[in-house]
């Protein structure tokens, strides 16, 4: 199986934030932000690694 045929799940969403995929195929990444007046702790951008998995969790924002 080529890497560029690999898959990941669909990235969980966030509590008091958004998240933006741009793809779920093997290199691609999805983007975290926060909405005014909270935090963002963890990765914003998390990316697909050739496992099929996340390369980190999704991040939580927290308030301020």
């Amino acid at each position: 199986m080529q890497q560029s045929q690999i898959m990941c799940k669909e990235p969980s969403d966030i509590r008091y934030g958004n998240k933006r995929v741009a793809g779920l195929q093997a290199g691609k990444y999805a983007q975290y932000w926060c909405y005014d007046s909270f935090t963002l702790v963890g990765s914003a951008r998390i990316t697909c690694l050739g496992t099929g998995k996340w390369s980190a969790s999704p991040p939580k924002c927290q308030g301020m």
